[in-house]
């Protein structure tokens, strides 16, 4: 869950503290807000070396930021996530008044090929969860199964709306999917993922979790009632949702399934998930098959 955040009083500029605990509260990923949250306080770090405020600096201070992260050997797609995390940041703090434009405006970044062949960076898998979100519910569900849950696109594809189910007062969700020899795995779903899944299924309980296009069309039209395996989202289709999604991230090429589940397992490590965890969402009967792919 995003972290609560106070907004400052009416008529009142916000603060450094306080324009932190929002940008938290706005990353829809925990693996975001965790590494942004790291980028935001390894620049507060280098202000206060500097001798300056975060909110009081300008151009050229950034600028001498960006020189001391390449002076450290850090690889330009690094360097380019932290200032996009600054980025991010500032264009909060100009929407919330407490700077008048953002020091990051005229700065020339390192670019940062978007090209994907092994798995996500942090900011490519932001990127790509806020594209789905942006197209519709559907694409956003599946990018946010695939990239932030674990899951195979064959347990995704065949998963059934009734095999969702709301916890904690319809704040969280888990989602039962099939495994190999018949047996059945509860994995419980990020908040983006519960968020799609609301906001896709709409209070259907019936038919396959992703509906092709047609058979979406006749459930909307008939309001509600059953759609079989005929009306079932096809891996072509889904190739498709994911071709869109990564186009509309400013990828070169699309993701495939397989990276976003390879992107999973370095992401959920970096963010602490235990072995145990990862080895469920994934499917694993044996740790150390799941410990070999930590080890890539």
């Amino acid at each position: 869950m995003a972290p609560a955040a106070e907004p400052p009083a009416e008529g009142r500029a916000a603060s450094f503290t306080e324009l932190a605990a929002l940008f938290a509260a706005r990353q829809r990923s925990e693996n975001t807000r965790r590494a942004y949250g790291a980028d935001l306080d390894r620049f507060v770090q280098w202000c206060q070396a500097e001798g300056t405020q975060p909110l009081a600096l300008g151009p050229d201070e950034v600028a001498r930021y960006q020189s001391a992260c390449e002076a450290e050997g850090t690889s330009p797609a690094t360097v380019a996530r932290r200032l996009a995390a600054l980025s991010s940041f500032y264009a909060l703090a100009v929407e919330e008044g407490s700077i008048g434009r953002s020091p990051l405006a005229d700065l020339v970044r390192p670019v940062a090929v978007p090209s994907v062949t092994l798995e996500l960076d942090a900011v490519q898998a932001s990127a790509l969860v806020d594209a789905g979100a942006r197209l519709n519910p559907k694409t956003a569900l599946l990018v946010d199964l695939l990239l932030l849950d674990g899951l195979k696109l064959g347990e995704a594809l065949s998963a059934d709306a009734s095999d969702v189910t709301d916890t904690h007062g319809g704040d969280g969700a888990t989602l039962s999917v099939a495994r190999r020899g018949g047996r059945r795995a509860e994995i419980e779903l990020h908040e983006p993922t519960v968020e799609a899944a609301h906001s896709y299924l709409q209070g259907r309980r019936e038919g396959p979790l992703f509906l092709n296009d047609r058979a979406a069309a006749t459930t909307r039209t008939a309001g509600g009632g059953d759609a079989d395996e005929a009306g079932r989202l096809t891996r072509f289709g889904a190739d498709y949702l994911l071709k869109r999604a990564s186009d509309e991230a400013g990828f070169a090429q699309p993701v495939s399934a397989n990276v976003l589940r390879r992107s999973y397992v370095a992401m959920a490590h970096a963010a602490g998930d235990s072995v145990e965890t990862i080895r469920h969402n994934l499917g694993h009967r044996d740790p150390r098959t799941t410990r070999r792919h930590l080890a890539r």
